[in-house]
């Protein structure tokens, strides 16, 4: 086998070994949703009790866009009685956290 014939063999096995190695540990790392994820998606697909419970844990944790999710939930009656007097308080939670979207809402 010539050289450089030699060469290219070695540098497409290379390039092939790489390419099946980077595919291989792409695969290997599962993709974990947490429940932000979990709860997003539950609400896209109109399971609405279920991202409300996620998003109340999550909100009772601190979490700023969970308590901007609650607060809609409650303003518009999504999985919950309606309540006006709820939905500013978890907006409020999220506002003084500095979400702008919450912040915006109340400001209307």
């Amino acid at each position: 086998m010539p050289a450089a014939a030699f060469k290219l063999a070695i540098g497409k096995l290379t390039k092939a070994g790489i390419l099946a190695l980077a595919l291989s540990l792409s695969l290997a790392v599962p993709v974990a949703a947490g429940p932000r994820e979990d709860a997003a998606t539950a609400y896209q697909r109109g399971d609405y009790g279920v991202a409300f419970r996620l998003w109340r844990s999550l909100a009772e944790q601190g979490e700023a866009r969970a308590q901007a999710e609650l607060g809609r939930m409650y303003e518009t009656g999504e999985a919950v009685a309606q309540n006006r007097v709820q939905a500013v308080s978890w907006y409020r939670n999220a506002a003084d956290q500095g979400l702008a979207r919450a912040q915006t809402v109340l400001s209307t």
